[in-house]
């Protein structure tokens, strides 16, 4: 659940009132002038491309997910040192954390613009983070208090009337590593000098010169948005491409120069000489060719003072359509009702063809090994799975042909102390699903391992009968757990909202339309887990009870689609 991520995703207050909707997302125009100055090359990047209203978002979410107690033991074991650089670090975590208690500290504290935009990206192996500032004076009184107090002795120095602070920070044998903080435009610049980098790279992380290509020629971020469907408000990537360069030095770049300077530095300038024969250059270059890129991007936000709904996707890029397609093969059902945010408390769908699996395995082991790599280590490897043998994953799977998809769905659960103030079921309404090409099969076979469901008839026009007396165990009264064949679906469920969903299954096709699927109502889930630390007179964690009060609901579905991998996310967040 990456919920700070999706903090980064943007919104635009609607003039008049204090909400943000969806823009149209068919137009891939980027306006952002600070852009012409990251790299084309740049193998990591994040974007919050247009302003988001940070300052009604952190009132919504709950203290622990600021992270307000993350850094209290870090802090205390760096504030114990006698270095220096720890004492900076640490003075500098404890005014970040102090200034989580409220919008108004941190943005005293940081500077931060009300409208939130920020970069980050690399320039070789050098970060840089920049985000649009409001009040230069505040950003840099904290980082200079944090300094003084530790005794580090700061500079400021000047490339062409840009002023930029200098921190240093000395390291073992005498390394030293220069905390940069510059300012321009209203612009905060975040980065780190080093002697990996040149101040032709110092010159480009303060905005003073741009790159030769910059991100912006490339239309590389257009591509993405129109491509995936973004809303062009948050973006960010990782370049396997260029990583995968860098390490095989197959062509010139700013981030092959300086890894193989952090090499020497490291002593050992030749670690990668093993992937930069001509045979590695060319295997790995067209391994990753297949496997280009990872994307992340915003579909849609709104943000209110009492709500905010985001949406995002993340594509694992790919281009090798043949494996594509195999993994595709894989793909089973997935209920309606797992499919979205729909006040369930928990539910988890995984739709797979069982059967497709093995064949999977073969042909993606076949494609390996068949692979014609003249690559050293790549042939090794190669040779090692030589051997592989999935004949006893072939015979497992076997038992569960023609199983397209299992889900577990829980709408309701409520938990109550028994005589010995232990927790107990009080009240369940849950939905089991299993669906298969030939449901009739399984319940065959299911009655083989399970005598006592040897005797249970269930009836072919979807009633629901009653499996209680099948069960080993005591049930707590009322609970009526029924069992039904709802077309192609087989369905175990208690509870009203349960039966309700159930009834729409018979109308549900078995069709393949989806992998993994996952949503989480946090306040409802929380609740009886909270319920059991109290019975059970443990102390009840802070952050559980924070999430208690908040009323949250994530949902995430991985699925396998042409362009790649793709998990879309979605967070409703309601202030309390």
């Amino acid at each position: 659940m990456n919920t700070k991520l999706l903090a980064g995703c943007a919104v635009a207050v609607a003039a008049g009132a204090i909400i943000y909707t969806q823009t149209d997302s068919s137009t891939a125009s980027l306006e952002l002038a600070q852009l012409d100055y990251v790299p084309a090359d740049t193998a990591l990047f994040y974007g919050q491309l247009k302003p988001f209203p940070y300052s009604k978002y952190f009132n919504l979410i709950p203290d622990q997910m600021k992270g307000a107690d993350d850094f209290t033991p870090l802090i205390e074991n760096l504030a114990a040192s006698n270095d220096n650089n720890a004492q900076f670090l640490a003075s500098l975590l404890d005014q970040y954390q102090t200034s989580l208690s409220s919008y108004e500290t941190l943005k005293a504290a940081w500077g931060f613009a009300d409208d939130y935009k920020a970069l980050a990206y690399t320039i070789g192996l050098m970060p840089v983070l920049r985000y649009q500032l409001e009040d230069e004076t505040a950003l840099f009184n904290t980082i200079n208090s944090s300094a003084d107090k530790a005794g580090i002795n700061f500079t400021t120095q000047t490339i062409e009337g840009v002023d930029y602070n200098t921190y240093p920070l000395v390291l073992e044998n005498d390394i030293t590593l220069n905390l940069i903080v510059s300012v321009k435009d209203n612009w905060a610049t975040i980065t780190f000098d080093t002697k990996l980098n040149t101040i032709k790279d110092l010159r480009l992380a303060l905005a003073i010169d741009k790159p030769t290509k910059s991100l912006t020629q490339t239309a590389k971020l257009e591509n993405y948005i129109t491509n995936y469907s973004f809303d062009g408000h948050s973006i960010a990537y990782i370049d396997h491409v260029e990583i995968a360069n860098a390490i095989t030095a197959r062509t010139p770049s700013r981030l092959g120069e300086m890894l193989d300077e952090l090499l020497k530095e490291l002593g050992d300038p030749n670690a990668l000489e093993v992937a930069r024969t001509p045979q590695c250059q060319n295997d790995i270059t067209n391994l990753v060719s297949y496997w280009p890129a990872s994307v992340t991007g915003s579909t849609y936000i709104q943000v209110t003072n009492s709500d905010a709904h985001f949406k995002a996707d993340a594509i694992f890029q790919s281009t090798a359509t043949d494996i594509i397609k195999t993994l595709k093969s894989v793909r089973g059902f997935v209920p309606e009702h797992t499919t979205k945010l729909d006040g369930q408390m928990l539910s988890v769908a995984y739709g797979a063809d069982i059967s497709k699996i093995p064949p999977l395995l073969n042909i993606l082991s076949s494609t390996f090994k068949k692979a014609e790599f003249e690559c050293a280590p790549l042939v090794a490897l190669q040779q090692q799975t030589q051997d592989s043998n999935l004949a006893v994953l072939s015979m497992m799977t076997a038992m569960a042909n023609g199983i397209q998809g299992v889900s577990v769905s829980i709408q309701d659960l409520a938990l109550g102390a028994d005589a010995n103030q232990l927790p107990q079921l009080k009240a369940l309404d849950a939905l089991i699903t299993l669906s298969a090409t030939d449901p009739d099969n399984l319940l065959f076979t299911a009655k083989g391992f399970l005598p006592a469901l040897a005797e249970l008839e269930i009836p072919e026009n979807g009633d629901a009968i009653s499996v209680n007396a099948a069960i080993p165990y005591p049930l707590p009264a009322g609970l009526d757990i029924r069992l039904a064949k709802k077309g192609k679906h087989i369905v175990l469920f208690t509870g009203e909202k349960s039966a309700a969903i159930a009834n729409t299954l018979s109308e549900q096709a078995l069709e393949k339309n989806g992998f993994l699927n996952t949503a989480v109502d946090l306040k409802s889930l929380m609740t009886p887990v909270i319920e059991v630390f109290k019975m059970t007179g443990q102390a009840l964690p802070e952050e559980l009870e924070q999430l208690k009060n908040q009323t949250m609901s994530v949902y995430f579905a991985t699925d396998i689609k042409d362009e790649g991998i793709v998990i879309n996310s979605e967070i409703k967040i309601t202030k309390k």
